[in-house]
C-alpha cells in the first residue's frame, strides 16, 4: 500500500511539472506575450509609421550658388524640401552661373547651378555635372514695339550692331537699344553660343540679373534683350524667332530651339544631405516644381 501511494505521488508531481512547463511556454508565445511590444501595437514593416521610424533624420545647411535664371526653381525646391526636413536649411545665392561653378570648385558652396554648358576646363576640376531641365531663351521687347518676328540672323546682326534701326526689321524708325547680360551670366553665354555672336556682342547696356533686363525693356520701347522664358510676363513681349513662338509647349515639341540646359554641379562624393536633396530634385514632386519654370528631364 505504501508503495502504491509513493507511485501516485510521483505521478502527480510529474503531471504538475508538465502542465507548468506547457503554461510557461504558452506564456512566451507572441499571441500571449507583451514582451518587446510595450505599446501593444502591431506595426507592419512596410507601413508609413515603420518607414518614418527607420528613416534617418536629415539636418544641416546647404549652400547653393549660381544662376539667377534658376533661382525660382530652387526657391520652390528648397521650400518644399525644408518643409519635409525641418532640421535642414538651404541658402541660395543668385550671382551667375560662373560664380556658382567657381564656388563649388573652391568648396564654398555645396551645389552650383549653371544655365549654360559647363566648360571642359571646369569639369576637369573634379566636378560632376547633372542636367535637371531644359529652358528656352526668349528675345523680349517693349509691348508697344511693332516688331513681332525676327530671324536668327537678324538677332545676331542686331547684337553685333550690323542692324541698328528698327525700321530695317519691319519696325518704326528708331535706334535699337541692345541690352545684354553681364559676363558672369550663363544666359549670356548660352545666348552667344546659340546665335554665334561670342566675343562679338556690342551692347548699349549690360544687366547683372534677369530682373534688371526686364525692367530696362519694360521702360524703353526701343530696347531688345533676352531672358529665361519662365521670367517673361505682361510687362514685356516675347518675339517669335524664325516664325516659332517662345512657349513651353514649343520647347517640349522641339519647334522652338532657342534653348539651353539647366545644370547642377557638385564636387567629390556627395554627403547624405546633398544626395537627399539631389534625389528630391529628380523625384516626381521635384519634377512638378521644376515644370512650373522649365522642362524637367529624367536623370541620366
Amino acid at each position: 500500500m505504501r508503495r502504491k501511494k509513493t507511485l501516485m505521488i510521483l505521478c502527480f508531481l510529474c503531471l504538475t511539472v508538465t502542465f507548468a512547463a506547457c503554461g510557461f511556454n504558452k506564456a512566451l508565445t507572441p499571441e500571449n506575450s507583451d514582451i518587446n511590444t510595450p505599446n501593444k501595437q502591431n506595426i507592419s514593416v512596410n507601413s508609413p509609421e515603420a518607414q518614418q521610424a527607420s528613416a534617418p533624420t536629415l539636418s544641416g545647411k546647404l549652400v547653393i550658388e549660381g544662376s539667377t535664371s534658376m533661382q525660382k526653381i530652387f526657391q520652390g525646391l528648397s521650400d518644399t524640401f525644408t518643409a519635409k526636413n525641418p532640421k535642414v536649411s538651404i541658402e541660395y545665392i543668385a550671382d551667375g552661373s560662373s560664380a556658382g561653378i567657381n564656388a563649388v570648385i573652391a568648396d564654398t558652396a555645396n551645389i552650383g547651378t549653371s544655365s549654360r554648358e559647363v566648360k571642359e576646363e571646369e569639369r576637369s576640376q573634379g566636378l560632376e555635372v547633372i542636367t535637371i531641365a531644359e529652358d528656352a531663351i526668349a528675345l523680349i521687347v517693349h509691348p508697344d514695339n511693332g516688331v513681332t518676328d525676327l530671324t536668327r540672323e537678324q538677332v545676331a546682326q542686331i547684337y553685333k550692331k550690323e542692324i541698328t534701326n528698327w525700321k530695317d526689321v519691319g519696325g518704326k524708325d528708331a535706334p535699337i537699344v541692345v541690352v545684354a547680360r553681364d559676363a558672369a551670366s550663363g544666359t549670356r553665354e548660352a545666348f552667344e553660343s546659340i546665335f554665334g555672336v561670342k566675343d562679338a556682342v556690342m551692347a548699349d547696356q549690360e544687366a547683372a540679373k534677369t530682373g534688371e533686363v526686364i525692367t530696362v525693356i519694360a521702360q524703353n520701347p526701343n530696347a531688345i534683350g533676352y531672358i529665361s522664358l519662365a521670367y517673361s510676363g505682361n510687362t514685356v513681349k516675347n518675339l517669335n524667332i524664325d516664325g516659332m513662338r517662345a512657349t513651353e509647349e514649343n520647347v517640349i515639341n522641339g519647334t522652338y530651339t532657342i534653348k539651353r540646359p539647366f545644370n547642377i554641379v557638385t564636387k567629390g562624393q556627395p554627403d547624405a544631405l546633398e544626395k537627399a536633396f539631389i534625389d528630391f530634385i529628380f523625384s516626381e514632386e521635384g519634377a512638378q516644381i521644376i515644370s512650373k519654370e522649365a522642362v524637367p528631364v529624367k536623370r541620366q
